[in-house]
């Protein structure tokens, strides 16, 4: 039998390069007939950070501006996605995410919780071996997700 590819996890990055990785998503979902589930994780704000933000900064300004941050995520994402040729964004779009926490775990656990058939994320080449061939994100959704990982590579 056949792979078929009906929820398609595709992990956005917010880069320059992530439109390519956004055209490989709904491609294969247009070609499986499929649905996408666009996700972006924002990591959390360093510890160290935090502490110093909370004397200076009262904490509904904080979480304001954590708000304020994935809204534009998501609107940039959304932009993004109606962008995809012959309509496919919209056609083939099942939901677009703004996550927070450590970006390989958090992918991870979205891939389950949609039940993910297929995840389709950018690698970016580097000269040096084990994760920076593919980037510590991408090697780690690689090595554990519990079904196949498309690498889009990322050009500079």
């Amino acid at each position: 039998m056949f792979p078929t590819y009906q929820t398609i996890l595709c992990c956005h990055g917010l880069g320059p390069r992530a439109p390519d990785v956004l055209r490989h998503a709904f491609g294969l979902a247009r070609a499986y007939g499929g649905k996408v589930v666009v996700v972006h994780s924002e990591e959390p704000v360093n510890p160290q950070i935090q502490r110093m933000l909370r004397r200076h900064l009262p904490s509904d300004t904080m979480r304001k501006a954590r708000e304020d941050l994935r809204r534009e995520s998501f609107d940039e994402i959304s932009r993004q996605v109606r962008e995809i040729p012959d309509g496919a964004g919209t056609t083939n779009l099942r939901e677009v995410r703004v996550v927070e926490g450590a970006p390989a775990e958090t992918l991870l656990e979205v891939a389950r919780e949609v039940g993910a058939d297929l995840i389709v994320m950018g690698a970016h080449r580097h000269t040096t071996i084990g994760e920076l061939l593919l980037g510590s994100t991408a090697h780690r959704v690689a090595q554990r997700a519990p079904v196949p990982v498309f690498l889009v590579r990322l050009t500079e």
